[in-house]
Formats: C-alpha cells, structure tokens, sequence
C-alpha cells in the first residue's frame, strides 16, 4: 500500500496593493489551475483529497483544480504544522543575508534563487507536514497539496537527501509526485507536465 502525495506549486496570484496580504488567483492562475485538473486527469492521476495551506492561492489552486474533472475527492481543512503559519510571520523570521552555522560553514540562502532566504529549518518542519499526510492517508490514495515554491524544492530535496540546489525550481502549477509506503518516504519525481522535463 503506497500513499502518493502530488506536491504542486500554487496558480498565479494576484500582487500589488490591490492583492492584500492573502492575495486570491489572477484570471491566468484559474485557468492555471483548470489546466492543472486536465493534466491530473489526462495523467491518469485519481485525486481523492485536496490539502493546502490556510492561504487563498493554495486553496483556490486545488478546489479550481479538481472541480470541473473530479467529483469524489475531498477538500482537507489545513493541516497542523507549517501550513497554518501565516508566511508573512514565517518570512519575517529569516535573516536576509548568508547564516553563519558552524565555523567555517556558510549557507548561501540554502537554495541559491532564493536570494539569502534561510530555508532549511523550514523545509525540515515542512517535509514533516508531508510525512503526517502521508501516514495519515490510507494506502493507495492520492492527495494533491497545493503549496509555495522555493519551499517545496527544497522540502523534496529533504526527504530525497538531495542538494536543494539541483531541485529545479518550479513554474506555477507545476511539481512532484512523492510516493510513501509503511516505512515512510519512497521515491519523488516530476510529474509529467513540468517544463524542465
């Protein structure tokens, strides 16, 4: 029995003043996230719950998403950890400038485009948000969570013991399929849609 969790990154958002601080999708992230739903479908991927985090885009991203293909699958309330954190607070707390860890040792914003934001606490607490969804789902059921990018690079780049600076970064509505069984976390690819296939 394997839980497959499709780890995708949230439609186009609306920014500027007019989008305030939980910002919905523009036109073009709806129809990102429509798109999303025909590729799930056109993929063979049978959706059965729908997580995100307590932000609109996540939300609207994965409710537009299977709403015109999907009638079975249910939209999770927001899960414990790190996806009821406001980002803004969460973005707040990180130094904007390489972190000093040991002597010596100096992390360049852990992921390189992310331009000195600190990211590897959060992806540690974030890969164990993932982990609790997928022991949380029964076997053989698939949850699309929509989320923010760079984070989920780097959270896939957690649970594959990879170096977050050769995850690809990922364009709206684009990400991972990550496979867990019994044991815990198996295998992560990109789904087929990605641009940098």
């Amino acid at each position: 029995m394997a839980a497959t969790i499709l780890y995708v990154r949230h439609a186009d958002k609306k920014s500027g003043e007019e989008a305030g601080p939980n910002p919905s999708l523009t036109r073009k992230g709806i129809e990102q996230a429509k798109e999303l739903g025909r590729n799930l479908v056109a993929n063979g991927y049978e959706v059965d719950v729908v997580r995100g985090s307590n932000l609109v885009r996540t939300t609207e991203t994965g409710v537009i998403a299977i709403s015109e293909t999907y009638t079975a699958a249910d939209v999770m309330e927001p899960d414990v950890g790190v996806f009821t954190k406001r980002f803004d607070e969460w973005k707040a707390t990180l130094p904007s400038k390489d972190v000093k860890l040991e002597e010596g040792e100096t992390v360049a914003g852990y992921v390189k485009r992310t331009a000195g934001q600190f990211y590897s606490e959060e992806a540690r607490r974030s890969a164990d948000v993932i982990r609790r969804i997928a022991e949380v789902t029964p076997g053989d059921q698939t949850v699309l969570v929509a989320g923010h990018s760079p984070l989920i690079e780097v959270v896939v780049a957690e649970l594959a013991e990879e170096d977050p600076n050769n995850i690809p970064a990922l364009k709206d509505c684009e990400g991972w399929e990550l496979v867990f069984d019994e044991t815990g976390f198996v295998s992560a690819k990109t789904l087929p849609w990605n641009s940098q296939q």
